[in-house]
């Protein structure tokens, strides 16, 4: 058993079933094992007790160097993640993000210093902020139709809405959204640093996404703390 892992150690994983195969094998009445000194030690029991030095602990495969709280929970800091990979940018550019102050960008920034990781759920963003500005686009659009009534006051009352709305959608056509898009419909509210990360709600760590954008984004922070979880695990 020691010899394979003469060179490169072994983590408490390995050693761990490796000692239930040997215990199996030979009949062993018990066998501990134990870190201690940069090496696993056996404290066995066959007739009589004994106790020898076995191979060299692994080194550690905590790339993130994160810090484990508890089995759900940990803490570090982003700069120490080795790589991004499938970090899912670019994004949707939509005009509210501006106008409320959110982050606006094609490419979502990446959250900087310290995390805190404990529970899974988020809020989502402020109700407010949305409000506000489908409040905005109302008014834009009931302008609008004050307009549209001068020159046409017997065009019908759902004529009259769809052309407002159109012409709300020129005023932002840069952005090649529809109405429904315009007014946040089938749109979320990203924490650039997730709250269970230890975000806030502040504008600059915010930035409205289309929903099926945002998803991906949930599911790279998904991934990534469960990614974490398991090598702090078997440290």
């Amino acid at each position: 058993m020691t010899e394979g892992y003469a060179s490169k150690g072994a983590t408490k994983e390995e050693m761990t079933t490796a000692v239930k195969s040997v215990r199996r094998k030979f009949k062993f009445k018990s066998i501990e094992i134990e870190q201690k000194d940069g090496f696993w030690y056996f404290d066995y029991e066959i007739n009589p007790k004994g106790k020898k030095k076995g191979p060299k602990t692994a080194k550690s495969s905590n790339i993130f160097k994160a810090e484990k709280i508890s089995s759900a929970s940990f803490k570090g800091k982003f700069g120490d993640f080795p790589n991004w990979d499938g970090y899912p940018n670019p994004v949707t550019v939509h005009p509210s993000n501006s106008s409320i102050g959110y982050k606006s960008s094609k490419n979502v920034p990446k959250p900087t210093g310290e995390y805190e990781v404990a529970g899974s759920k988020t809020g989502g963003a402020p109700k407010s902020n949305r409000d506000n500005w489908r409040g905005l686009l109302n008014s834009k659009r009931e302008g609008y139709k004050d307009e549209i009534r001068k020159s046409n006051p017997k065009l019908g009352k759902g004529q009259l809405e769809k052309e407002a709305k159109a012409m709300v959608e020129k005023e932002y056509s840069k952005f090649g959204l529809q109405w429904q898009e315009l007014y946040l419909i089938d749109w979320e509210g990203h924490h650039i640093k997730s709250v269970n990360w230890g975000g806030s709600d502040s504008n600059s760590n915010l930035q409205y996404l289309e929903k099926s954008e945002h998803s991906n984004f949930t599911t790279w922070w998904t991934n990534k703390k469960s990614e974490i979880l398991t090598v702090l695990k078997n440290e």
